[in-house]
């Protein structure tokens, strides 16, 4: 469906691709140079990092947990439409390059070659990966506890410091392996299934190993700030443990 025109670039829409522009050049293209339309894309660019800013500014007590999750959607959203219009990407590739870039993990498969995409990435890369954390710290604190309750023994001894190690690392560590059997539909082996969802957990992301379908990358889409979340979790408890262990020793 096409959305609007200016001048030679023409702007469509599909459920299956997202927002795509197509532009009749009418002389050849040189990669060094910014396009005749950047400032144009520039305005569209700073008219949409207003209309991010503002819900922010509209929003109630953080116990609207609503209006929390139209936030999200809506930064997200706004978000795949700037990539579509300024990369050309797809629905499915725009969110997947965001949620990488806002977990940090940042595969390096796909990266922005426009120079407006470039400046709107290093806005997205500082704001989006303190948003996406704050977020989703609650709930998947949540989850982590339900994980917990499947191991024996509800109460642990405070210097029972082994126990509580493996109870913080429990969760983490069974969403990895389940990203991991995720990955082996891929084809993958176990070894590299593992080794992608492990790398991928602790947001170093060689790169090396990386989702090849959009079925993949959808999956990434929801898995990847969970199990981030819920490593960065896991090692938060075990600085907090490890500074209690260092306090009992030195008393």
């Amino acid at each position: 469906m096409r959305i609007f025109s200016k001048g030679d670039c023409t702007l469509y829409f599909s459920l299956r691709r997202g927002f795509k522009r197509e532009c009749i050049r009418t002389e050849e293209y040189d990669e060094h140079i910014m396009p005749d339309d950047t400032v144009a894309d520039t305005y569209l660019l700073l008219l949409v990092l207003t209309m991010v800013l503002l819900p922010c500014l509209l929003r109630s007590r953080e116990g609207n947990q609503p209006q929390r999750y139209l936030f999200l959607v809506a930064y997200l959203l706004l978000g795949n439409l700037i990539y579509s219009i300024l990369e050309g990407w797809s629905a499915v590739d725009s969110t997947y390059f965001m949620v990488v870039t806002s977990t940090t993990v940042g595969y390096g498969d796909l990266t922005p070659s426009t120079p407006t995409g470039k400046l709107f990435t290093m806005g997205w890369a500082f704001v989006g990966s303190a948003f996406i954390i704050h977020e989703l710290t609650p709930y998947v604190s949540s989850v982590l506890v339900i994980f917990e309750r499947m191991l024996p023994g509800n109460s642990v001894h405070p210097q029972n410091y082994v126990e509580r190690y493996v109870r913080a690392a429990f969760g983490p560590f069974l969403l990895a392996i389940f990203g991991a059997l995720v990955a082996c539909c891929e084809g993958r082996t176990f070894i590299d299934a593992l080794y992608f969802s492990m790398m991928s957990a602790t947001t170093i992301g060689y790169g090396d190993v990386t989702p090849s379908t959009d079925v993949a990358k959808c999956f990434n889409i929801l898995y990847l700030p969970v199990v981030t979340t819920a490593f960065a979790n896991m090692l938060g408890r075990w600085s907090i443990i490890s500074a209690e262990q260092s306090e009992d020793k030195s008393l």
